[in-house]
């Protein structure tokens, strides 16, 4: 079972001078051959000339030359290649499987951006142990919000391959614009920035799989001012410790739970999952709690410190 190759130019039977011709390889393979152009690059005839049908390269040291010459000795080298690492099974490979691989002749199936953000969120954001049920639940809108977009557009045919800059720069437009007309609000940066975040690593994911060869999202920023969240000073902290309730006692009860937040660093329904005899335990015996915490995914351990202050509040 003899496996060869041959490169030749694909000439007609009387050469014309103004006339060019292809380079082709032909693969035999169990008494069967396949047959392929190689080159977009036409070879005209007084390139022919310097052709060697023996050697099946050109003789000549002129550049163009020498780069078709390096081209064919990268195809031979992938035909041998290929056969060392299907040496076990060419039997059962054709010429022109053979030809196809050497050509880079690659059926490729068609994958819409709304069936791959839909499958990405299916097969990769739902069953994803690690995220809580709060962020799937914000994936999911961010993956909805570009499905009608999508559909909005009619872009709900669009190739993942053909979604670009362009459409990315569109949908920023979209998710900020209001239209009364269609009850659509406009959402503000802060809204939008978010909802961007979540769909990058969506087409990270797919340049990273090569299923695309340019993230259309790369680059694109939208900026906005970070809300920061008042803060008690130390003076302002220290006031409520000191504060004289004794004329509206119910109240005590509430500036001790949030003194015992801010002494521990434990989130309000963590705390209110203590029991008193976890407290009494191990303000007895080691000075620290030791639970699982309510919000975190999957669930952690959480060891928290017992100062005194926070064990007189218990």
């Amino acid at each position: 079972m003899a496996t060869s190759i041959k490169f030749y130019i694909k000439i007609t039977k009387r050469v014309k001078e103004k006339q060019s011709y292809p380079i082709y390889l032909r693969v035999v393979h169990n008494r069967q051959k396949s047959e392929g152009r190689i080159s977009a690059t036409l070879i005209p005839k007084c390139d022919i000339d310097h052709w060697s049908v023996d050697h099946q390269r050109f003789n000549s040291k002129q550049k163009h030359l020498v780069a078709h010459n390096i081209l064919l000795n990268e195809i031979q080298n992938e035909f041998h290649n290929f056969l060392r690492l299907h040496i076990s099974g060419m039997s059962a490979k054709s010429p022109q499987e053979i030809t196809n691989h050497l050509l880079s002749r690659h059926k490729e199936t068609f994958e819409s951006v709304t069936d791959v953000i839909t499958a990405y969120f299916e097969n990769v954001i739902f069953p994803d142990v690690d995220k809580a049920p709060g962020t799937k639940i914000n994936y999911k809108k961010s993956i909805n919000y570009l499905r009608n977009y999508l559909l909005f557009n009619k872009y709900s045919k669009l190739g993942i391959k053909d979604f670009s800059h362009f459409h990315a720069s569109k949908f920023i437009d979209y998710l900020k614009i209001p239209d009364p007309e269609h009850d659509k609000i406009g959402l503000n940066n802060q809204t939008v920035n978010s909802i961007i975040k979540n769909i990058k690593p969506i087409f990270k994911k797919l340049l990273f799989e090569n299923r695309i060869s340019v993230n259309p999202f790369e680059g694109l920023t939208v900026s906005f001012k970070k809300t920061i969240k008042p803060r008690l000073s130390n003076d302002q902290f220290n006031a409520i410790v000191a504060l004289d309730l004794s004329q509206n006692p119910p109240l005590v009860v509430y500036r001790d739970i949030f003194l015992f937040l801010c002494y521990t660093g434990l989130s309000f329904c963590d705390a209110i999952d203590l029991r008193d005899v976890i407290l009494y335990k191990v303000i007895i015996e080691s000075l620290y709690i030791n639970l699982t915490s309510f919000r975190s995914v999957p669930k952690l351990q959480l060891f928290t410190n017992l100062n005194n202050w926070a064990c007189n509040l218990s």
